[in-house]
């Protein structure tokens, strides 16, 4: 398929193009940040960004082909363009889809295969950003099991690109036929997606992440200073002046360092702020060493080993994580485990790859004279791949060949393991009203005469709604709820991770709930559960400038104490629900590919100091009681059963079930007969 301009042809660029080594050894940087990111490596946790520079070099490099295709030819190529993108992607990647669904089928309990078809589809056919975000999963999420597939997402963003972004070239050269002309276009479509990335990031980390419309503007500024190289000859005008070119090569060395802190723990700030200042810092790296010349920084990496990293950094990418979420599977790692064992094999694989996949494909001289059928070839490997084989493997019904080493702790009675749907199990939680009315019209869970019960927290909260719609009812109390996931009890106190918030509305919620909501619904007791913030799991901040700068215990027991005095000198009573142990894997999981219940008991995340400081505030005030279910939930010393009295206990590692929720009603009518009755 030829597109030919209106008379006429785009001047060669100003800066001839060829291959640029110095470009594949930034691949290498931007792959192997990535890599220690996903390892939890703790001094690289903003090491996503090595993603940014990938958007930034993809959309450099790819316009610099659409436009020496336009120089020489007078034509954009299509068929040509589209169909060496596959020869390029594909076959990689679709080989790592089914490689990918055969381990997870010999190494993943059943559960945590439920997915994983869906999320192969969506990987192989390029919409596996939209697919994740549809999910809701949460790429910075500390808990829940992980998809072997989740970092196609910026790929698909990529290949979404590559389909676009060479029509909308073809338009606008259409239109005027001038350079001038794609200049502001792109510009255009910079700004919009950069606006729209600063606008969701205030209220979606999540959308503002994984949108092709909100992370493309990375992909655009590659493709701006591409048009730029193309206009101007930058190059010349360094080189014929000593001491701009010494700045300009210094600039190089420190640019390249700017990047390397960007993606530190020692940059605090939030996910798209630093996805943002990665972006600034990428371009700045391009520029001073495509115009720099011969630095330092150009000859680093221009090395032949870091310039063939970089060659096989897509392979490396493609590779890594599968090979961390499905040994992980297998055994617990440290991060420096999970870090040789992902770099060093997902490295040698795709090494493995390029020589006998990737690059045979790309240089097949007979394929260049048949791009149409190439394209065609392509579409139908991704198909087969993720379409049939990939759900064909992860839907088997089967236990799992390789029998993880992460082994139950202690002892816990055994007995077969119940044929039940545990997809199902795993998605249920109690359903609530919205409580969205500030006066709360709208909270009401349970009709009563006799008082009112107020529960306030998130999702720990929310679980034990059997229990306290029964305890209401045998009562004949209402029952009113104040939930919000991943929104604290305490006033004041924010759940976050990387510097977002999990949870947005927290924010304003809570100020409705202690400000206004309590005293509209008067209630006869107030009930506050919520997860244990102190265990090393996530981020804890606060948006009070009045409480400083303080770390997660002390932010936690500041809030904790100052919430509960101040509802204890409104003379309120309360019950707070200590928070439950969190455990150290999911034992829904095991459950759903282990033969006998024994298998699936897993010890707890050490305790953080909720309990102690609840129960030293309780001794303080005759109206404020805690309630401990520690033995409830885990009786057995040092393990947690994953089925007590025929209930399974928790559909997560920390979430109850509801049906075993239900069973904790005695106790918590014990402790309120004790509150409400004396």
């Amino acid at each position: 398929m030829r597109v030919e301009p209106e008379q006429h042809v785009l001047a060669p660029s100003r800066t001839p193009w060829s291959h640029r080594p110095h470009l594949d050894g930034l691949r290498t940087i931007a792959v192997y940040l990535v890599v220690l990111f996903h390892a939890d490596i703790e001094a690289a946790s903003g090491g996503f960004v090595g993603v940014d520079l990938f958007f930034v070099l993809s959309g450099y490099l790819v316009t610099n082909v659409l436009l020496s295709d336009l120089a020489a030819n007078g034509t954009v190529r299509l068929t040509r363009f589209y169909s060496r993108r596959a020869r390029r992607l594909i076959p990689a990647a679709a080989v790592v889809v089914v490689a990918t669904a055969v381990a997870a089928l010999m190494v993943l309990p059943s559960l945590d295969r439920a997915s994983l078809g869906g999320d192969a589809r969506a990987s192989s056919l390029w919409y596996a950003n939209w697919h994740f975000l549809q999910q809701a999963s949460d790429y910075f999420a500390v808990d829940g099991p992980e998809s072997p597939f989740l970092h196609f997402w910026s790929l698909a963003i990529e290949e979404q690109f590559y389909l676009a972004f060479p029509l909308v070239v073809i338009a606008i050269w259409k239109a005027g036929a001038r350079l001038g002309w794609i200049m502001a276009g792109i510009a255009v479509l910079l700004l919009g997606s950069l606006s729209l990335q600063i606008l969701l990031a205030e209220s979606d980390v999540n959308r503002a992440y994984l949108g092709t419309d909100t992370r493309v503007y990375q992909i655009l500024a590659g493709s701006l200073l591409a048009t730029v190289f193309w206009r101007w000859n930058m190059a010349s005008a360094v080189v014929n002046r000593p001491v701009v070119r010494r700045f300009v090569r210094a600039l190089a060395v420190v640019s390249v360092g700017a990047m390397l802190f960007v993606a530190s723990s020692a940059f605090d700030v939030t996910v798209s702020q630093r996805g943002l200042v990665a972006t600034v810092a990428s371009l700045a790296i391009v520029v001073t060493l495509e115009v720099g010349g011969a630095s330092a920084a150009v000859r680093m990496l221009s090395i032949r080993p870091i310039r063939y990293l970089g060659q096989i950094s897509y392979g490396t990418y493609l590779w890594h994580w599968p090979i961390l979420v499905i040994a992980r599977g297998v055994v617990d790692m440290s991060p420096l485990a999970a870090l040789l064992v992902s770099g060093v094999l997902g490295t040698a694989l795709a090494a493995l790859s390029a020589e006998i996949i990737e690059s045979p494909i790309r240089t097949a001289g007979v394929l260049d004279s048949r791009p149409g059928r190439v394209m065609l070839g392509g579409v139908a490997t991704a198909a087969i791949s993720g379409l049939l084989l990939a759900p064909a493997l992860v839907d088997w019904d089967r236990r799992p060949m390789i029998v993880s080493a992460n082994s139950p702790v202690g002892s816990a009675e055994s007995g077969p393991v119940p044929d039940l749907d545990w997809e199902t199990i795993a998605r249920t939680s109690p359903d609530v009203p919205p409580c969205d009315d500030p006066l709360g019209s709208d909270c009401t869970v349970v009709e009563g005469d006799l008082g009112t019960i107020l529960v306030i927290g998130d999702s720990h909260a929310r679980m034990y709604l059997p229990a306290f719609s029964n305890l209401a009812r045998d009562r004949g109390m209402a029952l009113a709820i104040d939930f919000a996931p991943s929104c604290p009890w305490q006033d004041g106190l924010l759940a976050g991770e990387a510097g977002d918030r999990f949870s947005p509305g927290c924010a304003d919620r809570r100020p409705i709930t202690y400000g206004i909501r309590i005293e509209a619904i008067d209630p006869d007791l107030i009930i506050v559960a919520g997860f244990p913030r102190t265990i090393g799991v996530g981020t804890v901040f606060t948006d009070r400038d009045a409480l400083g700068d303080l770390d997660t215990d002390d932010l936690v027991a500041t809030t904790t104490e100052a919430t509960l005095r101040a509802l204890a000198a409104d003379d309120q009573t309360i019950l707070v629900v200590e928070p439950v142990p969190v455990l150290q894997r999911d034992p829904l999981s095991c459950l759903s590919a282990a033969a006998d219940q024994s298998e699936c008991a897993f010890s707890a995340v050490p305790a953080g100091i909720e309990e102690l400081l609840e129960r030293e505030l309780a001794a303080e005030f005759d109206n404020v009681e805690t309630l401990d279910l520690d033995e409830a939930v885990c009786p057995i010393a040092d393990a947690c059963p994953a089925i007590i009295d025929g209930s399974v206990v928790r559909r997560d590692r920390h979430h109850l079930t509801p049906e075993f929720a239900e069973t904790l009603t005695p106790q918590l009518a014990a402790i309120v007969a004790a509150l409400l009755d004396d």
